[in-house]
């Protein structure tokens, strides 16, 4: 549990002012997500014996607090898009990553 003067450093952090998503634009579970960073690009990744390869990774980062018993599998809501939950981390501090997968349309 981050302490209590990092919730208001996270808002504004994750704020759609600057690099956030819009207020209405978020929903998990169907519940609407206040303040959180989408990120819909390519990465590198090692695939071993020095072998790369450039693979699609689109994923959320948002504030613990309000992803409250997430699950692999969960559905969000982004842009107007549906994302499945494939897996998430939380690193302790009151930020969480959720790595997503788009569903087929």
């Amino acid at each position: 549990m981050p302490m209590s003067c990092l919730d208001t450093d996270l808002g504004t952090i994750l704020a759609s002012s600057d690099f956030g998503e819009a207020s209405g634009t978020v929903t998990w579970r169907g519940l609407p997500v206040a303040v959180g960073v989408f990120d819909d690009e390519d990465v590198e990744v090692e695939l071993g014996e020095g072998v790369r390869e450039i693979v699609h990774q689109a994923k959320f980062t948002g504030r613990s607090a309000d992803f409250p018993g997430i699950s692999d599998g969960d559905q969000m809501v982004i842009r107007a898009r549906t994302f499945t939950v494939k897996h998430w981390s939380d690193d302790g501090t009151g930020m969480i990553e959720i790595f997503l997968e788009a569903q087929r349309q």
